[in-house]
């Protein structure tokens, strides 16, 4: 065909933007099959918490995928690594708690961090031009 070079530069880089959305396909379905036992269990609390941390985890690798990978795909490995850490977190049962871990572990404290920093640069910048307005 026309648009697939003789190198196959053109198939590549369509297959390369396929594999993503698979991935992503993947956890998200299996997200949702736990928040359809989450909600039909009769352990609400416990299970929709499950259901909250995993859908967090799963939306800070989304967020990564669309604005962290870009500036990193140069680097050799990285799509590779984000796919092992991928099957790592959402690969093995709710029951292992894997999800959990990543969750209060990691994404908890870089939240808090995230919010102190915000908060910090947001009450500094009123600060100065409360002060300039004087």
């Amino acid at each position: 065909t026309p648009e697939i070079s003789s190198s196959g530069d053109a198939w590549r880089r369509r297959r390369a933007l396929k594999q993503p959305r698979m991935a992503t396909l993947a956890a998200a379905v299996r997200g949702v099959w736990l928040s359809y036992e989450a909600l039909e269990g009769k352990d609400n609390a416990a299970a929709v918490r499950r259901c909250l941390r995993y859908w967090t985890v799963f939306a800070a690798f989304v967020f990564f995928e669309a604005y962290a990978e870009p500036w990193l795909a140069w680097f050799p490995g990285v799509r590779l690594a984000k796919y092992a850490l991928a099957a790592a977190v959402f690969a093995p049962p709710a029951a292992w708690g894997v999800v959990d871990g990543v969750f209060a572990c990691g994404l908890s404290p870089l939240a808090h961090a995230g919010h102190a920093l915000a908060h910090a640069s947001i009450f500094g910048a009123l600060a100065v031009a409360y002060d300039l307005a004087l």
